[in-house]
């Protein structure tokens, strides 16, 4: 696995602000649009995603590993981000005024939407997950068949850790989206000079 930093060009006591402005630098020349291989592409695309976030920077930083590989990342960020994307242009073709606005602002402010979502589920089960485990070290049972209370917070145990796990690829994989999104600009003053 190649060093994320190397890939952007940067030393590990980079800020976040210059991870972004490498990212923006080295995507001029190895997006696949402008003659960059789609691998290199990928690796960068996967560095800039997990050192771009002050979380998967520092368990990047920590660990040397993070959670997706780069051929899985990539794929699952461009079919989210088509998803997304066509349920934007769904939603906001009959609007009138569609050329005046800043489409990709948007949709970076949409997907920022339901990584907070879902950092606040997430959350949630978390707490939820706490609580269970509370209750089952609390719970004491007598009977001789099985302890159907057990199983069942065992299968909700099972459930948060569950959607934790889901939760917290499917941040990854937003991210990703935000990243593939600088690649873009809408260029409203355009219209606003014709």
């Amino acid at each position: 696995m190649k060093d994320l930093y190397q890939i952007l060009g940067i030393d590990r006591t980079s800020t976040i602000d210059q991870i972004k402005l490498a990212y923006k630098e080295k995507v001029k020349t190895l997006h696949p649009d402008k003659g960059g291989s789609e691998e290199e592409f990928i690796e960068l695309m996967t560095a800039y995603s997990i050192l771009s976030n002050y979380n998967t920077k520092a368990e990047y930083d920590r660990t040397g590993t993070y959670a997706l590989s780069n051929v899985e990342l990539y794929g699952k960020v461009v079919k989210k981000l088509a998803s997304i994307f066509a349920n934007y242009l769904e939603a906001n073709l009959k609007n009138t005024e569609i050329s005046k606005i800043n489409h990709i602002e948007l949709l970076k402010s949409q997907i920022e939407y339901i990584i907070s979502d879902l950092v606040k589920k997430h959350s949630k089960f978390f707490s939820d997950a706490k609580q269970i485990a509370e209750m089952k070290r609390r719970l004491k049972y007598n009977g001789e068949k099985e302890n159907l209370l057990e199983m069942i917070l065992n299968e909700r145990m099972r459930r948060c850790e569950l959607f934790k796990k889901e939760s917290e690829e499917e941040i990854e994989i937003l991210r990703g989206c935000k990243a593939f999104l600088m690649d873009y600009q809408f260029d409203v003053l355009m219209f606003l000079t014709q």
